[in-house]
């Protein structure tokens, strides 16, 4: 038996999946604008903004505040 198998019945035994949850199909639901996935930051300084908004912007998600 080798290390992957191991680890499959551990995780087996502790009740958990034994295989990588990214394999799980994707959902259906939505967010009420149609979105599937949202992603939320902290409230940040001005200094913070400045730094990171040119690296927002080429999200290619929607920015919203």
């Amino acid at each position: 038996m080798d290390g992957m198998e191991k680890s499959r019945r551990s995780l087996s035994a502790l009740g958990l999946p034994e295989w990588d949850l990214g394999e799980l199909p994707d959902s259906d639901k939505r967010f009420p604008d149609g979105t599937r996935e949202r992603v939320r930051r902290a409230a940040i300084g001005l200094s913070v903004l400045r730094r990171h908004y040119p690296e927002a912007t080429a999200s290619p998600g929607p920015m919203r505040a």
